[in-house]
């Protein structure tokens, strides 16, 4: 059986479950790769099967930008203040990890599946306010909820005070095959191009760094160019680090370069691309050197990288602190260059590496959808299930306010919506709703009664300005 064959049998599996709708939930105005992931399965899934298909999204947001062009995925406007999901019908909802806070009230047989795409660590205790984290991962766990898109992403969950998520379910990164190539032969013999591909953001500037303090140490005859393309909010700071490094590189700043652009440019100005994450398979689909960094949100002193062909479930890209666990074979800087421009034939040898890499692991699209309505087929987790675990949904129009210790406090307060709950060492003593202008209030379950609020009497008619002209 190929992967179309399977996708209809795994789209019937699923009808077979009562669910003929599925709901990606990302609301992002931001421009970023998870949600470009997800307009892209959205559109495959109403194309090639008969499932319904909805996406959540702010309103001109991102994802109702990417998905403009296919009315045939209903788009949903976000509210946080909607208590209530506008789908009647059964349904199966795909969102981001930490999106489960915006979760409102829904049928309670509808399911639910999890996709941490974080390398860096969440904090979780942020995200969940009264100490639910811990078995919200054990229930995600239980229930088979919650899936990756690499290594580094279930390494970085797993952290939470050893949730160890062992099942190695991967949503992971693809990339469209390339219909041109690089050349295999060095860009210039008397230069060395290398490229820096990646957004100028706080979790990847201390990648390029140390790429570049590497590359200023490295020595040869030839001139050395850095082509850093990409934009992002630590340009500024990424520019007057560079500042100091411009005896030995020359820098080039291209910004941002249009998806339908940058294949003719790394082709025409580059022998080695090194980045992260999505664009290290756009490079080796294009047959060039391609090699995954370290990162890390504080300084690296680091010399060494990985190509492409030498990770493992599909990460590219990993945490300093998870190098150590990563166990795969890691190259220097000076070692990655060389390979390339000391090594007859070194570009098209080591190209053709990264790029049957890709091709074996990230360019199977139908491999990819397979995958996920089997997720879909096998997790188990309803409304019902997480509604026990998390109490208030949606979860981000709660505050919480506590006295005393963090996982037993002495005093609790709770609002959400027009309920105001006490507690006393986690035990509910005061329930207070309100509605319109009376307060009903229960005392350990009891009712107490009502109160309505009164306000002074304000004289209306004397407040009437008879001489006003109209």
């Amino acid at each position: 059986m190929d992967y179309k064959e399977k996708i209809q049998k795994l789209v019937k599996d699923i009808k077979a479950q009562g669910i003929e709708t599925i709901c990606f939930w990302l609301p992002a105005f931001n421009v970023g790769g998870g949600t470009y992931y997800l307009c892209k399965l959205a559109q495959y899934l109403v194309k090639n099967s008969d499932l319904k298909i909805y996406y959540m999204d702010y309103p001109n947001g991102y994802p109702s930008n990417l998905l403009s062009e296919t009315p045939e995925v209903k788009i949903l406007h976000y509210d946080e203040k909607n208590l209530h999901f506008p789908i009647k019908e059964k349904c199966a909802i795909i969102t981001n990890s930490t999106r489960v806070i915006q979760i409102p009230n829904m049928r309670s047989d509808n399911k639910l599946l999890f996709w941490h795409y974080e390398t860096i660590p969440c904090g979780w205790d942020v995200v969940l306010i009264d100490n639910e984290a811990k078995n919200y991962m054990k229930l995600a766990k239980k229930n088979k909820a919650m899936v990756y898109h690499d290594w580094s992403a279930r390494n970085s969950i797993s952290m939470y005070k050893n949730s160890n998520f062992k099942n190695k379910d991967y949503l992971h990164l693809y990339t469209v095959p390339k219909e041109v190539f690089a050349n295999e032969n060095i860009i210039n013999k008397e230069e060395i191009n290398l490229c820096f591909l990646s957004r100028l953001a706080p979790d990847k500037k201390e990648s390029l760094y140390y790429l570049i303090e590497n590359y200023a140490r490295y020595r040869t005859v030839k001139k050395k160019r850095l082509h850093v393309i990409g934009d992002g909010r630590s340009k500024d700071e990424v520019h007057n680090f560079c500042k100091k490094y411009e005896n030995e590189i020359e820098f080039i700043f291209t910004g941002t370069i249009q998806r339908e652009n940058l294949d003719e440019y790394l082709i025409n100005n580059v022998d080695i691309v090194f980045g992260v994450g999505t664009c290290v398979l756009e490079a080796s689909a294009l047959k060039l050197p391609s090699v995954a960094m370290i990162m890390s949100s504080k300084k690296l002193n680091e010399d060494e990288a990985y190509f492409a062909y030498n990770t493992k479930e599909y990460s590219m890209g990993i945490l300093d602190i998870q190098k150590k666990d990563f166990k795969i074979k890691y190259s220097k800087i000076k070692e990655i260059i060389d390979a390339v421009y000391s090594v007859k034939n070194g570009k098209a040898i080591e190209g053709e590496k990264c790029y049957q890499y890709f091709m074996d692991n990230h360019a199977d699209y139908d491999n990819i959808v397979s995958k996920f309505l089997t997720f879909i087929k096998n997790t188990t987790l309803t409304y019902k299930k997480l509604k026990k675990c998390i109490h208030f949904t949606p979860y981000s129009t709660i505050t919480v306010e506590k006295v005393g210790s963090n996982k037993l406090p002495l005093l609790k307060k709770i609002t959400y919506a027009n309920v105001t709950r006490y507690y006393f060492l986690n035990i509910l003593i005061i329930k207070k709703i309100t509605e319109n202008n009376e307060t009903k209030y229960r005392l350990l379950g009891i009712k107490l009664g009502a109160s309505k609020k009164k306000a002074p009497y304000r004289f209306p008619t004397a407040q009437f300005m008879d001489g006003k002209k109209v």
